[in-house]
């Protein structure tokens, strides 16, 4: 029996942190795993993302400018 994966949904990740670099990395390393990433350069952006779409999780850097991820 052949399975389809098609039609399964990828899990959607959102990464948050101030640093670019670790951002790249991250979206990156997890987009070649299979997953949906979406990133925020601040807390502020990160809230934005999560008030108008959905996420099966969130990474976050603690300590950021403004609104940090705490």
């Amino acid at each position: 029996m052949r399975v389809s994966f098609k039609n399964v949904m990828k899990k959607r990740i959102l990464i948050i942190d101030d640093e670019p670099s670790i951002r790249k990395v991250l979206a990156a390393h997890l987009t070649h795993d299979g997953y949906e990433v979406e990133t925020a350069s601040d807390g502020g952006e990160g809230i934005s993302k999560i008030d108008s779409a959905q996420f099966h999780a969130v990474v976050t850097d603690l300590k950021m400018p403004n609104i940090g991820g705490l």
